[in-house]
């Protein structure tokens, strides 16, 4: 088979994780696959050395045009900016020859205006498999767009041969959010699945002396985007609330770029609760999460309001790290209380409990991250490729 994968996407995390997932563990090597990608995909620049070992893909950089920097625009000509993309797509998936399979890769839903567009471009192509793949929640409908949105909804649930989510509840949301109708178009769960490295062969990096972390204290670490919505401001108020006997006792490394006002908040936050000693901003850390992740004793997920899969939490599992995670979206699929922490959304105070309960029970916190280790092999990226095969053969 010979297989289009369209990518339009900014930021690095979930998305191009399990992209990279997916065709590394792609059962059939007879099979050709082209990726498009957009020209800033951070994801794919994040991944270019791996994508570019495996010998049966080939990658295609286009021209992405960011309509959002034109908002009031994008909205009013909504179709005269559908038409557009529809163009582009037909004409980048035909000079590239004649596909078995095109597999749209969206972030959460609408997404990228061009990853739903393509659908619609391969289906005047006449492409036989057309999947639309929906990895994050579906965004609310806009009142003024009902309609429109509404049509396009249905065009698309007709001209996609399969629609496919990462976890139940990402599908709950497409039909409670955007009304899409599962009796015209099934909405299939493929859950995601990771390569199991059991913490070998990862880098030897050493965030404590990179940071100048004793021995004796602990490393409470969140690896993704600093944005509002990833909770990075509730481990830094609970962190304030710890007794100053505790407190002494833990370093939060915050790995990862994101918005800049943002992060300027975070340290303006850090200043007034005179936390500079315990709270370290890393930015971007050029090596793979799974090793960074490594390196911490504890790895927190704080997000507010949704998390599909969420790759982080798999991968410190995977390598025996005791993790406390919020109880939002697709989390109680996956996840429970025997083998993480599981607190509310927006509880710096649950928080601070579950940082002394780990202070005071580490053998706890150890065999939850045994057992965890022992149930993240149910989601093997080899078994994630089979189902995707499966699909489109």
């Amino acid at each position: 088979m010979k297989i289009a994968i369209y990518l339009d996407s900014k930021e690095h995390g979930g998305v191009d994780t399990h992209l990279l997932c997916l065709l590394q563990n792609w059962p059939d090597k007879e099979d050709q696959f082209i990726l498009f990608y957009n020209h800033d995909n951070d994801g794919v620049k994040k991944n270019i050395v791996y994508l570019k070992r495996i010998q049966n893909l080939k990658l295609v950089q286009y021209k992405r045009f960011n309509w959002d920097r034109f908002y009031l625009f994008s909205f009013f000509f909504a179709w005269l900016i559908f038409f557009y993309e529809f163009i582009r797509g037909v004409f980048l998936l035909k000079i590239h020859g004649e596909f078995d399979v095109l597999i749209s890769d969206n972030g959460g839903f609408p997404g990228a205006r061009s990853c739903t567009t393509i659908i619609f471009s391969s289906t005047f192509l006449k492409i036989p498999k057309r999947v639309l793949l929906i990895h994050h929640a579906a965004m609310p409908r806009i009142p003024i767009f009902i309609l429109l949105d509404s049509i396009k909804i249905i065009g698309l649930q007709k001209c996609a041969t399969d629609l496919v989510t990462v976890s139940l509840a990402t599908r709950t949301t497409l039909v409670e959010r955007r009304h899409f109708n599962t009796m015209i178009n099934p909405i299939r769960v493929i859950p995601n699945g990771i390569n199991l490295i059991n913490g070998l062969g990862l880098a030897d990096i050493n965030l404590r002396e990179r940071y100048n972390i004793t021995k004796d204290e602990f490393i409470l670490g969140i690896i993704s985007r600093v944005e509002r919505y990833k909770g990075q401001e509730d481990i830094i108020i609970a962190l304030s609330r710890l007794p100053k006997e505790i407190k002494i006792k833990f370093k939060v490394l915050i790995v990862g770029g994101g918005n800049k006002k943002e992060i300027f908040r975070l340290k303006s936050l850090v200043k007034k609760y005179d936390l500079q000693d315990r709270v370290i901003f890393t930015g971007f850390i050029e090596n793979k999460s799974d090793e960074i992740i490594n390196c911490f004793d504890v790895l927190l997920m704080l997000t507010k309001d949704f998390e599909a899969f969420n790759y982080t939490i798999a991968e410190a599992m995977s390598i025996g790290i005791p993790t406390i995670i919020t109880n939002v979206g697709a989390i109680p699929e996956y996840y429970n209380s025997d083998i993480a922490r599981i607190i509310s959304p927006e509880s710096p105070d649950m928080i601070c409990e579950a940082i002394i309960d780990f202070y005071n029970n580490p053998t706890k916190y150890s065999k939850m991250a045994y057992k965890a280790k022992e149930h993240i092999q149910k989601f093997n990226a080899l078994k994630m490729a089979y189902n995707f095969h499966d699909l489109i053969s």
